[in-house]
């Protein structure tokens, strides 16, 4: 992602807010009008919004790179889009090895904002 995207990504992070409060229809419509570089935001939330996912999961749901994945969690927190980050000794790690810090949308960031 380059710094124009990371830029443009935090200039619209009251129109992202405000699109994630639109009813689920209005959404569907408008969707397919909004620029790539925001429906691809926008898809990294979804993936996170109803659970913590790490980077490598993101990235497989969304068809991201893991550090594109990664550059847009960032542009949205500096953004203010409420990404909460959970701390290595509270993630879950099925496969074992080194503990994951997973991502996961806070759904009272992106609600009331007018």
């Amino acid at each position: 992602m380059n710094k124009t995207t990371k830029e443009y990504i935090k200039e619209c992070g009251p129109s992202i807010r405000k699109y994630w409060d639109l009813d689920p229809e209005e959404q569907e419509w408008l969707y397919p009008m909004l620029q790539k570089r925001l429906r691809t935001a926008i898809t990294v939330l979804e993936a996170i919004s109803d659970r913590p996912r790490s980077y490598s999961e993101i990235a497989k749901i969304t068809s991201l790179s893991e550090n594109t994945v990664k550059q847009l969690t960032y542009a949205l927190k500096e953004a203010g889009i409420g990404i909460q980050v959970f701390s290595e000794d509270r993630a879950y790690c099925p496969m074992g090895g080194r503990k994951r810090n997973l991502k996961k949308l806070d759904e009272r960031s992106v609600q009331g904002i007018e």
